[in-house]
């Protein structure tokens, strides 16, 4: 049931990526900053199918290691994407100090 569960969770999130579409830039940004915690909780999740593996199936301790190190690769990956909160703020800076401190009447820019 685990497995199954775990692939129709991901092809969800993968069907809600393909339709992605933030109202507003601040949506968007709160989307990459859920990134590196979106990858932790998928390395837990490995952590611990790692761990039953190890303990309560009797699969070969290589397997289980292997796993370890596929839960690894996830906390890596998790570290690596929080910079994309960096490089987006750096990236759109001018965009960023407008929209926290927008000039008067800013919306009539209209920019589309």
């Amino acid at each position: 049931m685990f497995g199954r569960k775990w692939k129709e969770n991901a092809e969800e999130v993968r069907s809600q990526a393909a339709r992605y579409d933030p109202d507003a830039m601040p949506e968007y940004l709160t989307d990459c900053k859920d990134l590196t915690e979106a990858f932790e909780v998928e390395a837990d999740a490995i952590g611990k199918f790692a761990a039953v593996s190890e303990s309560d199936l009797p699969v070969h301790p290589d397997l289980a290691a292997y796993i370890r190190s596929v839960q690894s690769l996830l906390r890596k990956v998790s570290e690596e994407s929080s910079e994309v909160v960096a490089h987006f703020q750096k990236l759109h800076e001018e965009d960023l100090k407008r929209h926290q401190a927008p000039r008067p009447n800013e919306a009539k820019w209209n920019v589309k």
